[in-house]
């Protein structure tokens, strides 16, 4: 920060006006010029727009952060721009009010490196102290970037309410900024300095910078990450960075590693990974961990088996409190939680769980079977995911114990892996919503031709499906040649139904996956489905009979919109009977999907109101009876 801090006492912090991006940077690289620090045949100007090619430095905050690296032993030099009506500074025409110029000596990488992730955490977490709308001299500036400083080198002194905005944000931003800086470091193989820098940041952001280095940097930077945070740092790469870093490290690094995974990570990784792989895998744990992933793996993929963590803490309630609270401290650095401890008997057998705050407000010395109640939830390993979500809602938990048939205890399930669980289930949900099936990867990681493949088969058996309209039109000619008027509203009618019909697919699928209807609620749900679509039926009927009233007169205005009454029914009794009957014969409800209600919509729809018209014009004398 020492650079930023003699910027702004210094006189390198100047206001711009009527300027645009490249006459502001050629600005402040004269001020830094013109400390006579830096030798002539460095091209500071060109070196920065060089830089500023490979990277975004629009921080989205009217602040940009251009800078360069030059091969020159020395201190980080600064120089700060300000404009309170704001400079362009990207092809989207973002504006930047304030411009924070660093050049930085090979020396010092790694401190920048700090001193702008410390600025990026700051801004995003700090919304009302990076505001510029009420500023307009650079006294005022002076000001707000020393309180910045001081408020970054002692957090404890900030007393005041903060916005907080999401740690993907401000972890991406970081990303975006310094990815470059760190390629040049690898490159270079100042590998101590990146080291320094590493051990500023949390594991998500590591894995974030390993997530979009090339391949080879990727490994070097895996292997000079601190132990205490490689494991946790894989465990967030994507798939993919796994499988190659796998390939990649030596046997003896990948069996300590997946060692150290929580068993549940470790299964996940071995669901990527082709099965030779992971039989490889396999073989380097040890025979225990070897049983426990073998087990796990015998599961379906759609049980809670799968998420199972095997690390936890399990006491005998014929210990005392006071051996307890020891055996907590001897084992629980490599538990996931001690916030609720499991108690099981001689056999394993799961009788109870408890919270450390009960355990250590008791008596040390009474035994810890004199404050269970046996009151506990549980999962089962043969239980599906989706069950498991209903039970973390329903208890309003973070975690639950997973247990075998007999009761065993088998390990535990936590919230972030319920949460992994939901996202999947609800894209899953959306693709199948949308006549898709489910991708493996992610969509930018997918195939065109997997792609295709998984688009191309729903829309082929819905044209199939569809061959029914056009021969339910084909069958009414005769009517549609005699009133022409009638194929004036049909395309209203049928989209009317099949959006009618969407809309209740999507009520009754997300309702069955929140677990807030079942089988016995049928008649009911039907019976107000009915009430509904019938009032949303009339009222659309009023509507298009004044419309057909206009257009093509009475008769023609009452046939359409009792033709509308009818299908907005039809179609929204359609919606919620077939996914209620695929979820009672055991079947995804997502399947009833969108395209699938409207298609059977538009077909039902065009029986109906050619059927409908024709009784009504004939009754009315518009066709011979």
């Amino acid at each position: 920060m020492e650079a930023i801090i003699s910027a702004v006492t210094e006189g390198r912090l100047i206001e711009i006006e009527n300027l645009n991006k490249e006459e502001v940077l050629k600005l402040l690289t004269e001020k830094i010029k013109n400390l006579n620090i830096i030798p002539e045949n460095y091209d500071i100007y060109n070196l920065i727009i060089e830089r500023e090619k490979q990277l975004n430095t629009y921080l989205d905050f009217n602040i940009a952060s251009p800078h360069c690296r030059i091969d020159f032993e020395g201190e980080i030099i600064c120089s700060i721009g300000f404009s309170h009506n704001g400079i362009i500074f990207n092809e989207k025409g973002d504006k930047a009010k304030l411009i924070i110029l660093f050049v930085i000596p090979k020396n010092k990488s790694n401190e920048y490196l700090i001193t702008i992730s410390k600025l990026i955490k700051f801004w995003t977490k700090y919304e009302n102290l990076r505001d510029f709308e009420n500023i307009y001299d650079l006294n005022a500036i002076q000001k707000r970037i020393l309180e910045w400083i001081y408020i970054i080198e002692n957090p404890e002194a900030d007393k005041e309410d903060i916005e907080k905005i999401s740690l993907h944000a401000e972890t991406a931003l970081i990303t975006d900024m310094i990815l470059p800086d760190i390629a040049d470091l690898i490159k270079e193989r100042k590998l101590n300095e990146l080291k320094s820098f590493i051990s500023e940041l949390e594991p998500f952001q590591l894995a974030d910078i390993m997530n979009n280095l090339p391949l080879d940097y990727s490994i070097i930077f895996f292997r000079i990450l601190p132990k205490n945070k490689a494991d946790e740092v894989f465990s967030l790469l994507e798939p993919e960075n796994q499988n190659n870093l796998i390939k990649n490290l030596a046997s003896e690094e990948i069996r300590e590693l997946i060692t150290k995974l929580p068993s549940d990570d470790r299964i996940s990784l071995f669901e990527e990974l082709p099965s030779q792989i992971v039989q490889k895998l396999i073989d380097l744990l040890d025979i225990n961990e070897r049983k426990k992933a073998l087990e796990q793996l015998s599961y379906n993929e759609d049980s809670v088996g799968r998420l199972i963590s095997n690390k936890y803490i399990a006491v005998n309630p014929e210990m005392k409190i006071k051996e307890v609270l020891e055996y907590i401290r001897r084992n629980g650095h490599n538990s996931e939680t001690i916030e609720t401890i499991y108690v099981i008997n001689d056999k394993g057998k799961l009788i109870d769980d408890i919270d450390l705050k009960r355990i250590i407000l008791a008596n040390p010395e009474d035994k810890l079977e004199s404050i269970l109640d046996g009151s506990f939830v549980c999962l089962y390993a043969d239980q599906k995911k989706e069950e498991a979500i209903q039970l973390f809602k329903k208890y309003d938990t973070y975690i639950l114990p997973v247990v075998d048939s007999d009761g065993h205890l088998l390990g535990i399930v936590t919230h972030d892996d319920i949460i992994d669980v939901v996202e999947e289930v609800a894209t899953e949900d959306f693709h199948k919503g949308s006549a898709i099936l489910p991708l493996e990867k992610k969509f930018i990681n997918t195939s065109i031709f997997d792609l295709w493949k998984r688009r191309i088969s729903w829309l082929i058996i819905l044209v199939f499906i569809n061959i029914f309209s056009g021969a339910g039109l084909a069958h009414f000619e005769t009517l549609i040649q005699t009133v022409v008027a009638l194929v004036f509203f049909l395309p209203l009618l049928v989209d009317s139904g099949g959006n009618a019909g969407s809309q209740s697919s999507t009520l009754i699928i997300r309702s069955i996956a929140l677990g807030e209807i079942s089988e016995k609620d049928f008649i009911k749900i039907t019976f107000k489905e009915f009430l509904v679509s019938l009032m949303l039926g009339i009222a659309m009927g009023i509507a298009v009979f004044i419309l057909g009233w206009i257009r093509s007169g009475v008769i023609i205005g009452l046939a359409v919109s009792i033709s509308m009454i009818a299908i907005i029914v039809i179609s929204s009794l359609i919606g919620l009977l077939l996914p209620f009957l695929l979820y009672k014969f055991g079947q995804d409800p997502a399947v009833a999907s969108g395209p699938l209600i409207t298609s059977i919509a538009d077909i039902l729809g065009i029986i109906l109101y050619m059927n409908l018209s024709s009784i009504i014009l004939k009754a009315f004398h518009y066709l011979p009876k």
